[in-house]
């Protein structure tokens, strides 16, 4: 475990899937790309969870680029007053998917620290050391280092997916 002042919140985020017929992969939302956050200081929707649907509207949220991250680390969006200010940090954005119904796989690619949960077009598709009913004020269940890209398999995408503009929002979650 490191220590506190060298702890680091860290979420870079890929999305890929492959299609069924052809078989080639293709990058949904590459890494290093804008994304509207909003801080954890409060909720950020009324009532809470709206915020994860695709009609909500994140237009006054910050806009910045992944990785978003505190301490230490370089690129990206620095969050420097997290430390003891707030434990979550909200991301959406939006995405293009051609041919929804061919997608037989959708990865995510994520290096995090300490824990989130996913919504595309409002469904949630992943959970990973996130609490069980998520607030802004939530702590991550256990510590995750950053450090390495995991990839992870989102079951079942044709039940989420849809042609043209989708969106996706996620949670990320500090461990104190």
């Amino acid at each position: 475990m490191s220590p506190p002042c060298l702890r680091r919140s860290f979420l870079a985020v890929s999305l890929l899937f492959a299609l069924l017929v052809t078989g080639h992969a293709a990058t949904l939302i590459p890494r290093g790309v804008p994304w509207n956050y909003f801080k954890g200081t409060t909720e950020p929707s009324n009532p809470i969870g709206a915020w994860r649907a695709v009609a909500f509207n994140d237009a006054s949220w910050s806009n910045g680029l992944a990785p978003f991250r505190y301490g230490d680390g370089t690129g990206g969006t620095l969050l420097a007053d997290m430390r003891g200010n707030y434990t979550t940090l909200y991301l959406r954005r939006a995405f293009n998917v051609s041919e929804a119904a061919l997608i037989s796989r959708l990865n995510l690619v994520v290096n995090y620290d300490d824990g989130f949960m996913v919504w595309i077009n409002g469904n949630p598709v992943l959970s990973e050391n996130a609490p069980g009913t998520p607030t802004h004020d939530s702590t991550a269940d256990t510590e995750h280092e950053s450090g390495s890209f995991e990839t992870i398999e989102l079951a079942d995408p044709q039940s989420f997916l849809v042609d043209g503009e989708n969106t996706i929002a996620i949670q990320v979650f500090n461990d104190d």
